[in-house]
């Protein structure tokens, strides 16, 4: 997602990597006896946001029949990177690396320095480049990472759980280019206007997705160098999230309200009313603004769900139903077997999992004969989800009034 003017480049070759590797599935999948009619993409965070930019192009209609969205966002401007600061970001960052920007008849040298950089120039330019980690200033990533190899995957392997995940520290990502082969507008807008492929989609979100976003604030919000957080923090982390989405001015006019609603006394502590302020701006009314719009301009199901089901781990005791949390019971996986023993109640609630996002792999309906609860499709009526649970239950509105504010404050309602 490198973007690299003047040489034509908007940085979303990943996006046009995935439509080719979508387009292999099609061109190749039936000599390997699969269907490619018959093609269900799903991915979690940054592949939600993967799922949501493919479904909402319509340049890849036919590559995919239906599609499952978790913990992703259709139009958080944190992930999703207009096309000025993509480019600005792209000087800086070839300036770091030694390869300053040139002109359009030096192309060819400048790409011949950057694929000549040894891959801890790379990782380390990244580093150079995110306020997060100015503190630690290493002389070398090997120095960070060991005994690493210097393959690529590897390296990024290992610095996957450093790496930034929440604007200014995220540079690299989707970039709102207007070109039908890249992303011709916001994902959110392009399913608002009724452009985005009309097939089943799942789409949801954990209970504490703001959690595992916390520590990051003292890194990333000036004048925050502490954690817990205290009440004074509150309104200097919004306005910095906020600003550049709004604008100081409506920051501050809709902050006493902000606060009403996410009063302070129905948290046992300010970490905790943050943390369900970051889940629902970025996650959860995100969703549910996504799920409308698109039940709006489509005869195709959106279910919708919450994941909720809180485990004896350790990890669950500390953050809750976290970013990333479903994904264990999404895959049967347990790994570290150590850290993450399967009670048989965890076995249960990943078998039904599993059967919901089979069924919906297979026919498009979450719902089978085996299934434990009834998945009723959302309507703009009811708001229906599931809430991923032991029991799971079906449910209605989930935050509704928190998210008709964050869509009033952000200007969609």
């Amino acid at each position: 997602f490198l973007n690299e003017d003047p040489f034509s480049s908007t940085g979303n070759m990943g996006i046009q990597d995935q439509r080719m590797a979508l387009q292999w599935v099609q061109d190749n999948i039936a000599a390997f006896g699969g269907d490619p009619s018959d093609v269900t993409i799903f991915g979690q965070s940054a592949g939600g946001m993967s799922v949501c930019t493919l479904v909402s192009n319509p340049i890849n209609s036919g590559l995919f029949t239906r599609a499952i969205m978790e913990s992703g966002t259709c139009n958080s401007p944190e992930f999703y990177q207009k096309l000025p600061g993509a480019l600005e970001f792209g000087r800086t960052y070839s300036d770091i690396v030694g390869c300053p920007s040139s002109t359009p008849d030096e192309s060819a040298s400048y790409l011949a320095c950057m694929r000549g950089k040894r891959t801890s120039e790379i990782m380390y330019g990244m580093l150079k480049a995110w306020e997060l980690f100015k503190r630690a200033k290493p002389d070398n990533v090997e120095e960070m990472f060991g005994n690493e190899t210097h393959s690529m995957d590897a390296m990024m392997l290992a610095a996957a759980p450093l790496l930034p995940t929440l604007a200014p520290l995220m540079p690299f990502g989707p970039v709102i280019d207007g070109t039908d082969v890249g992303m011709p507008k916001l994902p959110y807008d392009s399913i608002a206007a009724g452009d985005a492929n009309k097939i089943p989609f799942m789409m949801g979100t954990t209970s504490n997705e703001g959690s595992m976003f916390l520590p990051m604030i003292p890194s990333i919000v000036k004048g925050i160098t502490h954690l817990p957080l205290k009440t004074d923090d509150v309104p200097i982390t919004i306005h910095h999230i906020l600003d550049p989405v709004i604008g100081e001015d409506v920051v501050t006019e809709m902050l006493p309200e902000l606060l009403d609603i996410y009063n302070i006394n129905d948290f046992p502590n300010v970490d905790a009313q943050v943390s369900r302020i970051l889940r629902d701006y970025v996650f959860t009314c995100a969703t549910r603004r996504a799920a409308r719009e698109f039940a709006r301009h489509t005869d195709s199901p959106v279910y919708m769900y919450q994941f909720n089901y809180m485990t004896k781990w350790v990890d669950f005791k500390l953050l809750g139903c976290y970013h990333t949390s479903e994904i264990y019971f999404v895959f049967d996986n347990s790994w570290p077997p150590i850290v993450h023993p399967f009670s048989r109640d965890d076995k249960t609630v990943a078998g039904n999992i599993q059967n919901y996002w089979t069924n919906f792999a297979r026919h498009g309906d979450p719902n089978g004969e085996d299934s434990e609860t009834m998945w009723a499709p959302w309507t703009e009526a009811e708001e229906e989800y599931l809430e991923l649970n032991l029991p799971s239950v079906g449910k209605s509105k989930l935050q509704s009034d928190q998210c008709d504010f964050h869509d009033k404050m952000l200007g969609y309602a």
